[in-house]
């Protein structure tokens, strides 16, 4: 190292030795290295968590295109459901959805995976599906349907196959023509309402209304509240339901809550580590300074000036800090990955959409930069307070 130093001619001195000092005791160097890699990988993969759970609400985002929605009795029909909400003040758009739950069953007579089958309008306004591969159901669609990447990590389908689905005890051949993004809630099937009718016997019933204010954006959390109330007090004056309206906003807090918690103590285990690693640093550097103090001595004797003397630790301090940063470098990648799907799996049981935060990574390089400098002071301070006589004095 210091022969490769020599060739380089604009490193000053100071910043040489600062650099050659840092690689002198290697066992020490290591364990402050290991705690300021962990904190900085921690923190890192804190960081893109919170953009791989952004990018997973997104998705979600795409399959609750509405302002409310709110459940029906059994029986309400879709006209009427449609009707009671579009005389709602302020009410531009309703669509009435249907659900079952189906069974996958396979050829050998196992069954597979439990799916949600919805019958929706083919132009239905309340969803904007991100497709992967395939295409969107048609009016002229029958028996096709189109699934989300959840059935996917259970059942190995493809666009063109056909599943038999069993729903309330009948079994019915429907070939996939499209398949969606995630939406995190298990697998789904859409079909054309029509044909959801003709599969569960329940002729135009509907299980849920959507419902918008604006086809161009959805109301604000606000609006969406006082537009819920309406629709509660609406449909039960009616006596078409007796569940509380959901709002989108309420949705994306459900999905977001528990990853608000855990990211803030991702955060704070971040933070311990980054102390531990700033303390362990801080020793490391006095240390230093004291195992060096016939070092300094020399210096101060041939005119080195406190200045001169104070950048050496701090640059030693910062160097090994950024050194650090450059181990994170190396391991936030994998590490990002590895938290974001623990984190996301195991509260939504999911694969999660990976977002690399490398706003995070840069961060972190200006807070292990501080680390190192604060780190550095306290000795810095120690050994330009050293006096010539203190030197020679030392055993």
């Amino acid at each position: 190292i210091e022969k490769l130093l020599s060739k380089l001619a604009f490193i000053s001195p100071p910043v040489m030795l600062s650099i050659l000092n840092t690689f002198r005791n290697i066992p020490r160097l290591t364990f402050t290295l290991v705690t300021l890699t962990l904190a900085g990988a921690t923190f890192v993969a804190t960081f893109s968590t919170r953009n791989s759970l952004n990018a997973q609400v997104d998705q979600i985002g795409r399959y609750i295109n509405y302002d409310v929605a709110i459940s029906v009795k059994n029986g309400v029909s879709r006209y009427t459901a449609e009707r009671e909400a579009k005389r709602i003040p302020g009410v531009v758009a309703a669509e009435g959805w249907a659900q079952e739950t189906g069974l996958i069953k396979h050829a050998d007579g196992s069954e597979g995976e439990e799916i949600e089958v919805y019958g929706i309008p083919y132009d239905s306004i309340m969803i904007e599906p991100k497709l992967f591969k395939g295409r969107w159901l048609t009016e002229e669609d029958a028996w096709q349907v189109v699934v989300n990447q959840d059935l996917l990590q259970s059942e190995d389908v493809k666009v063109g196959d056909s599943i038999k689905v069993e729903v309330q005890g009948i079994d019915r051949e429907m070939q996939i023509v499209g398949i969606t993004s995630k939406t995190i809630r298990g697998p789904r099937a859409y079909i054309n309402y029509a044909m959801f009718s003709k599969l569960t016997g329940r002729n135009d019933e509907v299980t849920q209304v959507r419902i918008r204010t604006n086809l161009k954006k959805l109301a604000s959390p606000a609006q969406q509240e006082v537009l819920a109330k309406l629709v509660e007090e609406r449909f039960s004056n009616a006596g078409l339901s007796d569940s509380s309206a959901s709002t989108n906003h309420q949705v994306f807090g459900y999905f977001s809550e528990p990853f608000k918690i855990i990211l803030m103590i991702l955060v704070i285990m971040a933070g311990l580590l980054a102390v531990v690693g700033g303390l362990s640093l801080a020793g490391t550097m006095s240390i230093n300074v004291m195992e060096r103090t016939r070092e300094i001595g020399v210096l101060r004797s041939v005119g080195a000036s406190n200045g001169m003397i104070r950048k050496v630790v701090v640059v030693e301090g910062i160097g090994i800090a950024v050194l650090s940063w450059l181990l994170v470098v190396l391991i936030s990648g994998p590490s990002s990955a590895s938290l974001a799907s623990a984190v996301i799996f195991t509260v939504l049981g999911s694969r999660p959409t990976l977002r690399f935060s490398l706003l995070g990574l840069i961060m972190w390089l200006l807070i292990v930069a501080v680390i190192g400098a604060i780190s550095s002071l306290t000795p810095a301070q120690n050994a330009v307070s050293l006096t010539v006589r203190e030197v020679l004095d030392y055993e």
